[in-house]
């Protein structure tokens, strides 16, 4: 992440120039520009005084000078705080990064009971000690389960 104070058409404002993945498609043109690619969610966001937010614009060409290489499946992505061109007080922007949690894909077995075994697992993940909790709505309903711990061992 850099600051800089000084885009391409040779005005002083107040620039963020951040790398986010490549193929991150354009962020929105919303006061908080935002991003979402791979699962990453990208929010850029800015203030003059740190209690209201300014919009937030996306510049159309990254600005990189002096920056070095944004590195192997990185590009850069410039925004300016609106109003920062000649700002006399302060200004402040901030780049925040989420990443959606990727649960594994359900078994089988927790989709659909097999008739009279209810949502019991198999045997052999009884044993491993993967299966943290489950709950039965009745004998012959599916089941609400979990298998996110890791093993034990």
């Amino acid at each position: 992440m850099f600051v800089l104070t000084t885009d391409n058409d040779g005005s002083r404002k107040l620039i963020l120039t951040i790398a986010v993945l490549a193929g991150t498609p354009a962020f929105s043109a919303d006061d908080s520009p935002t991003a979402t690619y791979d699962g990453i969610t990208y929010t850029i966001q800015g203030s003059t005084t740190l209690e209201n937010s300014t919009k937030v614009n996306v510049l159309a060409t990254p600005v990189t000078t002096g920056l070095p290489a944004a590195g192997s499946g990185h590009e850069y992505r410039s925004f300016s705080l609106d109003g920062s061109a000649g700002l006399t007080g302060k200004g402040f922007l901030r780049a925040q990064v989420t990443q959606s949690l990727r649960l594994p894909a359900a078994k089988s077995w927790l989709r659909r009971p097999v008739a009279g075994r209810g949502c019991a697992p198999p045997a052999a993940a009884r044993r491993s000690g993967h299966i943290v909790a489950r709950r039965f709505q009745s004998k012959a309903a599916t089941c609400v389960s979990s298998s996110l711990a890791s093993s034990p061992h």
